[in-house]
């Protein structure tokens, strides 16, 4: 169900409901105020910051869970969470910015993932980066992104970029803009933390 449905179905159905039961919605950029004129106080919010798939297992207590509203929506974060210490309260615009934040570490990443298989040679898969990824993420859990960076664009290997670059321009031009921005982006952040 797409955001911007929400009202649709609590307008639906509301009337099936009682006064006093809570209602929530798990939805990273929509405010709770969507659902306050159907049920009121009783209006709340679940946001599990987590990616879920279609066959594939949820970990409940291994990733965060943000609430707002109703208390009772605080009170299903702990029950589906099973650990208090991974909820926290977030108003609507706090949760905005979380999800701005998961597109950035989980949907781009597979879009990433998705670029990386375009020049990638046969025979191999996605599979031979897998390992420096789940590296990558290890680090994370240490260092700060800056500390963790590695590649040409952090030991500004201008040579290598060039390179890069001619190689995509000529096998997937679309994704010759796409690196060129993020190694740029890359080079800002690591001479910003070098003067800090």
């Amino acid at each position: 169900m797409r955001d911007a449905q929400l009202p649709t179905v609590a307008a639906q159905i509301a009337p099936h409901l009682t006064p006093e039961v809570p209602v929530f919605h798990t939805a990273g950029s929509v405010e709770l105020a969507v659902l306050e004129p159907f049920f009121g106080s009783q209006a709340g919010v679940v946001y599990p910051l987590q990616s879920f798939s279609a066959g594939r297992r949820v970990n409940w207590g291994e990733f965060f869970v943000f609430w707002e509203g109703t208390p009772a929506a605080q009170t299903w974060a702990e029950t589906l969470t099973q650990d208090a210490s991974k909820v926290h309260f977030a108003d609507s615009g706090t949760r905005l910015r979380l999800h701005v934040g998961a597109v950035f570490t989980a949907n781009f990443v597979n879009a990433l993932f998705h670029m990386a298989e375009a020049v990638l040679p046969a025979p191999f898969s996605r599979e031979v980066y897998l390992p420096l990824t789940k590296e990558v993420l290890s680090k994370l859990q240490g260092l700060s992104p800056q500390e963790a960076q590695t590649g040409p664009a952090r030991r500004g290997d201008e040579k290598t970029l060039t390179k890069h670059l001619a190689l995509l321009e000529r096998i997937a031009p679309p994704l010759a803009p796409i690196y060129q921005a993020m190694s740029q982006y890359i080079r800002s952040y690591i001479a910003q933390s070098s003067v800090q």
